[in-house]
């Protein structure tokens, strides 16, 4: 008996490499052109600005919320006296929009983020911003309000 021979198409390692490039960079290119710059700021919103989430945005923007009620327990010798709030510092973030339900918190908040969006319920914030303006949403409320929020 003798042998039979397939026909295969000859590629070698150097075209298969040329090609997957060409390829690769056909499909990722508008993807490069259309990205933000690694070193820009973030667009983030924060739903829930009191309690628990003045540590997540300290910790995201480097921030720390004005308290005067806090401000005057951490030192003793000063209670009952106004105690000032810290001078203000650059985020390392945008925050463009604070959504609180107490109006306490989120003036509190809207002070240290001037140019943030205020919202008291969620669904208008949803409502009122795209996508495009959002990079992350933060939700620091009771575990069980978070459901709807991240919907």
């Amino acid at each position: 008996m003798g042998t039979m021979s397939v026909s295969q198409p000859v590629s070698s390692r150097r075209q298969f490499l040329t090609r997957s490039a060409t390829a690769a960079a056909a499909f990722g290119f508008p993807a490069i052109v259309s990205s933000r710059s690694p070193n820009a700021k973030l667009n983030l919103v924060f739903i829930g600005v009191g309690g628990r989430a003045t540590g997540n945005i300290k910790e995201l923007t480097g921030v720390t919320l004005y308290n005067p009620k806090t401000a005057a327990k951490k030192d003793p010798k000063k209670a009952g006296e106004a105690v000032p709030p810290p001078p203000p510092i650059e985020a390392r973030e945008n925050v463009v929009a604070l959504c609180d339900v107490n109006g306490e918190n989120l003036d509190r908040a809207a002070e240290a983020f001037k140019g943030a969006k205020k919202f008291r319920d969620f669904r208008q914030l949803y409502d009122s911003m795209s996508a495009s303006e959002i990079d992350a949403v933060i939700v620091s409320t009771t575990e069980h309000t978070q459901e709807a929020r991240l919907l």
